[in-house]
């Protein structure tokens, strides 16, 4: 009860930032899912037991290609649950204010929580292969921050984030405003605070040409 009352706590704080995630467009993303598995999903079964027939895997081989496909599959339904929690529950993905950044979103249905500004080294606008956009917090002891979630909870976020840089990894499609817009919408409040605690903001190489 305590974390449920500091969660509170910072939503009803005065003169701060708070973004929901876009509950149509993640309604959106589950039904692109959906179809996606409902398509793809025995396509991938069946060519998963053609490889293993033809190619003459033994007991082990036939383990390991199914065991595979069975993280595969259940990385995909937990993504699937994570996505609808979010449509079901309205909850911020991320709150700034004048402790930190609330990070309610980096991995899916939640984050790392309360990350404070003396913990932060930097905020980075990253875009990966110029199409996904992410808010980036990075920390300045990463191993600290991973530190807060269970071994189970750090592989789950390993394995959505492997190509990603280290921090606390807020994506763009659970921020109902633009990753551009909430970097500046920071900088214009708390410029003070991100000079006073030596908090860089980036922005990414890979950031998309304008046209």
């Amino acid at each position: 009860m305590a974390g449920q009352e500091r969660y509170i706590d910072l939503i009803d704080q005065p003169h701060q930032i708070v973004v929901y995630p876009n509950r149509a467009k993640l309604l959106l993303y589950l039904c692109l899912y959906l179809a996606v598995a409902a398509v793809f999903g025995p396509m991938f079964v069946w060519g998963t037991f053609l490889l293993a027939s033809r190619t003459g895997l033994n007991i082990v081989g036939g383990t390991v290609v199914g065991g595979l496909a069975f993280v595969g599959a259940l990385l995909f339904v937990v993504i699937l649950a994570c996505t609808l929690y979010r449509i079901l529950v309205r909850k911020p993905s991320v709150i700034v204010n004048s402790e930190g950044i609330f990070d309610g979103c980096s991995m899916l249905a939640g984050g790392y929580g309360l990350i404070r500004w003396e913990e932060i080294a930097a905020l980075v606008e990253y875009w990966y292969q110029q199409r996904h956009a992410y808010l980036i917090v990075m920390p300045r002891d990463v191993a600290a921050l991973r530190m807060r979630h269970s071994l189970l909870l750090r592989m789950f976020r390993r394995s959505i984030t492997l190509t990603l840089p280290a921090g606390a990894i807020l994506p763009q499609w659970l921020l109902s405003v633009p990753v551009s817009e909430l970097v500046a919408d920071i900088q214009r409040r708390y410029g003070q605070t991100l000079n006073a605690h030596s908090v860089s903001v980036l922005g990414s190489a890979k950031r998309p040409l304008q046209r």
